[in-house]
Parts: structure tokens; C-alpha cells; sequence
């Protein structure tokens, strides 16, 4: 172990196998000045006299927050200064400082039952990015904690077989189920909403008199709602109620009117469905939305937040010019999703173009205009047509929302006529920013730079671009000869673009890599690579890999996924699920219930035909996995929507791409 003291006297010690004491030095840095953090933010001392970290080389969970002595994957704590990429670094700080905040949430005061999981998982998502961004103030922490938190519990939340976060659980198979993104994700955005609703001072007076009144005992949501409320004096419950005890959220359909230098902005609300819905079952749910404008002047309500009550609305901003720009959302603090009429999406380009739009908020453009198209709401097009104005975006977060929408699309065309057309239009998209950033890193990069070289290298290989393939090939080659030749952080994008557009011999290269690898860290990113090929006989040898001895039974799911996120090794993988389904219940259906439950979710959702969906239904009939229930109707929902919107838009993307090869 690696030991120092908080400035209180708290004694911290990093544990692991021996040969692994210098790896232990960031993650005693995070926990040591985080627990310090957390101290000070809720005016409460850590009550143990010391703070263990444990790395496991074999460990189901990622971590678990055991008092006083927390144990974690070797993966999430153990960081080489010279082959952890700056993504591990980031990662191991946030889960560090997760579990930290456990100490207060979960552990200082505990949930009184399991219906309100949220107030262990959802806090301590959204307090450990809060530490985080205190301790590293330059990595944009808010930006990520959109692509992880916010966006992750949006999608999820947009199904129908969606549930609460106060989700109610009657039997003991149902616990494991609601580790999820609405416990964890969408929990820890519902309170970041609440947060600016109410102030950061007054939302931070409000959790501390919340945790000193409940102190070694148990507590439920409403108990957070009455300290918080009386601090702020706002009817917290009656708002928060529309968002913890009802499922979904809604979307704002917003227009404008002008009179003079006055500009009207009427809404409507009704709940956002990604699968077809009745106007009834969208409309009979209403929220208690904190809303908010921002405007290209400055100029703005009379209030910072209206809370909209009702189904329609109106706000209405003073001394605007008539070509400015209303941006709902700020920040996107809020758990919706806005639906602009096209001439206010108009007027917002040529700030998304000249980047004076916050990043943020071209973010949530991005995500929004995406899940919209997703969902039927606008025209399929839409956000094909709204990603060509991001051609200027210099940031890393907003290109991550516009490559998963068009990874998204090229994945659900991938067997069209056309792809070949739609995989270069995509080309296209990326080819400026890569000439911007390019190879190599600079001195003045920040870390959401490098993610953004990876990103934007990954995704331009995945198209096949050939100067992008043919460089990474090399790289990769000089790799092999010598490890230091290749920066840690395009590792990722190296190896998968090799695995791409190689053969036996990669494969071969790669598997040895793997086996003389020592970082857990690093082995899982090598058998995420294996399922990259396009020969299927490699990815037939990956799967069978994975229940291998050679692979950690906590590590096998990596592999699977991956070959069923590859086009060609989507139906493999489901044929290896139900061959080795015996194996793959035994290891995961009872205790590791998350497990099995994201297996599934990674093999099945992907699928795009009626027949598969079909053989799915079926299979599970037979075997039925009540561990993973939830999941498996959520990835059946998932099946189902990806193949209406097939059926709605093979032809309409195809015609768009066409009309736009012919105007040039």
C-alpha cells in the first residue's frame, strides 16, 4: 500500500497487489484531496479515522463503497504515468470520487429501502462529477457529465418500458434491475436541474442540514425535499414529485411572435416517446418545468426560471432585436428536450457556426435535434442537415453528440445502396476538424483535446478513410516495434482502426498484446479491439475467447459486446448468447444481475429486422432471465424502434443524399 493523511487527520491508504505501488499514486492524490472536498462542501467532518482503497484484480462490480474501506477493479484505480491514456485518468478520478461521496450519501445516511436507491446512486453520480470539476477545474467536467449522465438517462428514459427513479420494488430480483441510468443518471440530473433552480449556496446549505438531521439513520426522498425546503422556501416536493414519481420527461414545442422590440415565446409540453404514442399517452403527463431563456443580447425574463405548471405557455423577453436568438435550456440544466420551430432554429446557426453559442448549449442543439429525428418528431433529415453548420466546432463533448448521432444512422443503414454515399457524407464531416487537429499532440492541448483527436481519428477510420487507415496502420506497426512510439491516448483509435482493416496476423498481434499486457486498464480496451474485424472467423475465434481461462469471467461481456456492435458480427453474437446460454446464466443471471442485464442490452438492441426481433421474443420465452427482465423489454422496445424508423427513412435519407450529390 501507498499511504498519506487529509488535512484533518484522515489516514488514506491505496491497496494492491505487489509490484503496483507506483500505479497507486493518482488514485491516493484523488481520494485523499476529494474526501477533503466533501468535507468541506457539506460542513460535515469524515467521521472514520481512515480511508481504504482497495484494487482487485478479479471483482464483479466497478466498485462499492463500503465504509471506510472501499473496494475497486484494478481497471478504475491503478494509473502508469507512461501508458494510461488521459480517458483512464479521468475515469479513475470519477469513481474515486463516486465512492467518496458514498461516505455521506449511503453510508453517513442510508436509504430507507430500495425504492430509493436514487438518493445513494443519483447523488453520489452527480457529487463525485461536482468533486471532480472542483479538482480539476480544467477538464470540463460539466461537458462530460452531459455525454455520461444527462444524455445517457434521456435515452433510456425516452422508452416506454422506462420506470420511476422513486421505482417501487416488491421483490428481491427486482433490485439489481434499477442500477440503471434512471437510478444513476438521470437521478444525478434531475438534482443538477434542481440545483440551478433553487442556487448553488442554497442547494448546498439545503443537503447539509439534510445530512446532519438524518445522521446515522435512514432517510427517503421526501425527507430531502423538507430540507430543502426549508432553506430555500420553495415547494420543492410539488415539483420534484413530477420528476422522481413519474416516468419519462417531457419535450417543449416552442414558437415566437414578435411585436415591436417584445418577442413572445409560446410553448406546449406533452411527454417525449422515442416509439409511436397516442396524443392521449403524451399528453397525460404534465411537469413542473424550471425554464429558462437565453438570448443573444443578454436581454431575458423578468424572472431567471418561470416554473412552467401547465400544458401551454407563454414567456415574454423585453428590448430584442427582431434577428435575435432565444436558446432555451441554459447550460442544459434541464431534464428535457426543446423543440424549436424552424425559424428560431435558424437564427441559432450562425451562433452554433462562429461558436458564440456556450458549449453547452451547442450540445444539447445537437443531442436534441438528434433524439427528435430519432423519434419521428421532425424530419430525419434534420440533423443531417444541422450537423453541417458544426463544421467550425472546436470542442470535444459537442463532437461526441454529433458522432453518436451519425454512428448512429450509418449503423442502421449500414446495408442500404446507398452507405457508401452516407459513409462520406460523414467523411465529410469530420475531414475539417481532423485537418485542425490532426496527429500529433501540442503543448497548449487540453485533455477534452485529446479525447477529440481519438475521437475524431476513430471516427474517420471507421469510414474508411484511406490517409486516415493507411497512417494508423503505420503507427500501429511502429507500435508493435516499439510501445513508447505511439501517444497512450490514440491507442484506442490505433488499435481499432488495425483491427479494421486487418487479418489473422492483427488479430494475432493484438491477442499477444493482450497477454503480456499487466494493466487491467489496458487489457479490457485490447478485447474491446477484438471485436473490430470484418472477417468472421476472427470474431467467431473473439467470442469463443471470451469464456476462455485467458479471460477474467468479469472481463468476458467486453469481447461479446463488441462483435455484436460490429455489422458483421451483430448475428454472431446473438447465435453465441443462446449457444452458450447455460454458461452466461450461470456466471451472471443470479447476484450479478447489471451484468447479464447489459449483455443483453449490447446484443440485442442493435438488431434492426422483425425476424430477429421475432427469434429474440422466442428464445427468452423459453428461457426466461427474470434477473434481467427490465433489460430485456427495454432492448426489445430499442429492436422495435429501430425498425420503424427504417421503414419511415431508408428511402428519405437515401433521396436527401442524392438531391445533395446533384446541387454539389
Amino acid at each position: 500500500s501507498v499511504e498519506g493523511t487529509t488535512k484533518n487527520g484522515t489516514l488514506v491508504r491505496v491497496f494492491a497487489i505487489p509490484g503496483n505501488e507506483e500505479r497507486c499514486g493518482f488514485a491516493l492524490e484523488v481520494c485523499t484531496r476529494s474526501l477533503e472536498y466533501l468535507e468541506e462542501y457539506f460542513g460535515i467532518s469524515y467521521p472514520l479515522p481512515k480511508m481504504d482503497v482497495v484494487a482487485i484484480p478479479d471483482f464483479a462490480a466497478g466498485a462499492m463503497e463500503n465504509w471506510g474501506l472501499v473496494t475497486y477493479r484494478e481497471a478504475a484505480v491503478l494509473i502508469d504515468r507512461d501508458s494510461s491514456p488521459a480517458s483512464t485518468k479521468q475515469r479513475t478520478a470519477a469513481i474515486i470520487s463516486h465512492e467518496n461521496a458514498h461516505q455521506w450519501f449511503g453510508n453517513l445516511v442510508t436509504m430507507g429501502w430500495w425504492n430509493d436507491l436514487w438518493l445513494n446512486e443519483g447523488f453520489a453520480s452527480w457529487m463525485g462529477d461536482k468533486t471532480v470539476d472542483y479538482l480539476f477545474p480544467d477538464w470540463n467536467t460539466w461537458e462530460l457529465f452531459y455525454i455520461d449522465d444527462t444524455a445517457r438517462g434521456l435515452d433510456l428514459d425516452g422508452l416506454r418500458s422506462t420506470h420511476p427513479i422513486e421505482a417501487e420494488v416488491k421483490d428481491p430480483k427486482e433490485v439489481g434491475q434499477i442500477f440503471d441510468a434512471i437510478s444513476y443518471s438521470k437521478g444525478a440530473s434531475v438534482i443538477r436541474m434542481l440545483e440551478a433552480y433553487l442556487g448553488e449556496d442554497v442547494f448546498r446549505k439545503g443537503l447539509s442540514h439534510y445530512l446532519t438531521t438524518h445522521t446515522y439513520g435512514n432517510a427517503c426522498t421526501e425527507d430531502l425535499w423538507a430540507a430543502l425546503e426549508k432553506i430555500s422556501g420553495e415547494p420543492v416536493a410539488e415539483m420534484m414529485d413530477t420528476w422522481t414519481k413519474r416516468e419519462g420527461y417531457p419535450v417543449l414545442h416552442v414558437s415566437q411572435t414578435h411585436k415591436g422590440r417584445t418577442r413572445s415565446l409560446e410553448f406546449s409540453q406533452e411527454r417525449f416517446f422515442y416509439g409511436q404514442s397516442t396524443s392521449k399517452e403524451r399528453r397525460q403527463t404534465q411537469w413542473k418545468i424550471p425554464l429558462g431563456a437565453m438570448t443573444e443580447s443578454g436581454a431575458r425574463p423578468a424572472r431567471r426560471f418561470r416554473l412552467m405548471e401547465e400544458r401551454t405557455g407563454t414567456i415574454r423577453i423585453n428590448n430584442m432585436s427582431r434577428n435575435e436568438w432565444v436558446k432555451l435550456n441554459k447550460g442544459q440544466t434541464g431534464f428535457f428536450r426543446v423543440d424549436y420551430s424552424p425559424d428560431m432554429l435558424a437564427a441559432l446557426y450562425p451562433a452554433v457556426e462562429g461558436l458564440t453559442l456556450p458549449t453547452l448549449d451547442r450540445m444539447g442543439l445537437v443531442g436534441d435535434a438528434y433524439a427528435l429525428s430519432r423519434a419521428g418528431v421532425t424530419p430525419s433529415t434534420r440533423f443531417l442537415e444541422i450537423a453541417q453548420h458544426y463544421q467550425n466546432e472546436t470542442e470535444y463533448a459537442v463532437w461526441n453528440e454529433l458522432a453518436a448521432g451519425l454512428s448512429e444512422i450509418t449503423r442502421l443503414l449500414r446495408g442500404e445502396p446507398y452507405y457508401g454515399d452516407l459513409r462520406e457524407y460523414v467523411r465529410s464531416i469530420f475531414l475539417p476538424v481532423f485537418s485542425r487537429i490532426g496527429w500529433d499532440s501540442k503543448k497548449k492541448d487540453r485533455m477534452s483535446d485529446t479525447f477529440l483527436r481519438s475521437l475524431v481519428i476513430g471516427q474517420l477510420g471507421a469510414c474508411e478513410d484511406q490517409d486516415v487507415t493507411l497512417e494508423s496502420n503505420r503507427r500501429f506497426k511502429e507500435f508493435l516495434a516499439d510501445p513508447s512510439s505511439l501517444n497512450p491516448d490514440l491507442r484506442n483509435a490505433v488499435w481499432g482502426i488495425a483491427a479494421l482493416s486487418g487479418d489473422e496476423a492483427t488479430y494475432e498481434e493484438l491477442l499477444d498484446l493482450y497477454h503480456r499486457e499487466e494493466l487491467q486498464s489496458e487489457q479490457v480496451r485490447y478485447l474491446a479491439t477484438l471485436g473490430r474485424f470484418k472477417d468472421k472467423a476472427l470474431l467467431e475465434r473473439a467470442l469463443a475467447f471470451a469464456f476462455s481461462p485467458d479471460v477474467r469471467s468479469q472481463d468476458a461481456y467486453i469481447i461479446i459486446s463488441s462483435v455484436a456492435s460490429n455489422y458483421v458480427g451483430r448475428e454472431l453474437a446473438w447465435e453465441f448468447l443462446k449457444t452458450n446460454w447455460s454458461e452466461i446464466d450461470k456466471r451472471y443471471g443470479e447476484g450479478i444481475s447489471f451484468m447479464i442485464s447489459g449483455l443483453i442490452s449490447s446484443v440485442v438492441s442493435g438488431m434492426t429486422t422483425p425476424e430477429m426481433k421475432q427469434d429474440v421474443e422466442e428464445f427468452f420465452s423459453k428461457h426466461p432471465v427474470p434477473a434481467a427482465d427490465m433489460a430485456l423489454r427495454q432492448s426489445l422496445e430499442q429492436v422495435g424502434i429501430n425498425i420503424a424508423w427504417l421503414e419511415k427513412n431508408r428511402e428519405v435519407v437515401g433521396q436527401w443524399l442524392e438531391e445533395k450529390s446533384t446541387s454539389g
